[in-house]
């Protein structure tokens, strides 16, 4: 494995989530869209109406399983963590042609691999943070895959814990609403998605 430390907010997330649910330890080659409603219940599901399941007792933590079932998903979706081709995923555009993120510059160089999360400024982290959220699936496994590691306590990182917060979240709530593509029901919203994510992973 790559390394002991966790990833910043992951585990709060990760609690808050899945509420004690085991995630599937198998994951999926791909993301294919569902052709049944086996994943619309997972998402929708309340935890009264959910079948127990007799845990098994095991040596690893529930993150590790998550932070395994990340890089699975990266190698599989882009072929692993050493950048997303952007010819392939473009970052998103207005119809007329111009960047929808307002620090297009600070993702081309972070998606080429050219820059690392942990060596980029506060103030440069923190200005592209509102940008995760017009990113695709492809795009936040990228980022994800390479700072999974990056963990720390210090106040001059706060924005980088933040910012890797705030893609986990929409790592996993991008992932679940992929799951569900090409299933004829109304999608939920986005905390059943996070959930249905972060147990397929």
């Amino acid at each position: 494995w790559r390394g002991s430390e966790e990833p910043a907010g992951l585990d709060v997330l990760l609690k808050s989530a899945t509420q004690g649910a085991s995630p599937r330890l198998a994951l999926r080659s791909a993301i294919p869209p569902a052709s049944s409603s086996v994943a619309t219940n997972m998402a929708t599901a309340s935890p009264s109406s959910a079948p127990r399941r007799q845990r098994l007792k095991v040596d690893f933590s529930e993150q590790r399983v998550v932070k395994r079932g990340v890089l699975s998903l990266c190698d599989h979706v882009i072929g692993g963590d050493k950048g997303v081709d952007l010819e392939q995923f473009p970052l998103p555009k207005y119809p007329d042609g111009r960047p929808r993120l307002l620090r297009q510059s600070f993702f081309e160089r972070m998606l080429s691999g050219a820059v690392e999360l942990r060596t980029s400024l506060t103030g440069d982290v923190s200005a592209a943070q509102p940008d995760l959220r017009h990113l695709q699936l492809e795009h936040l496994l990228s980022i994800r895959s390479r700072t999974l590691d990056f963990a720390t306590e210090s106040a001059s990182h706060n924005a980088h814990n933040v910012f890797n917060a705030k893609a986990d979240e929409l790592l996993f709530e991008r992932l679940g609403r992929r799951l569900l593509e090409g299933a004829e029901v109304e999608l939920p919203g986005s905390a059943p998605l996070f959930r249905l994510g972060v147990r397929t992973t």
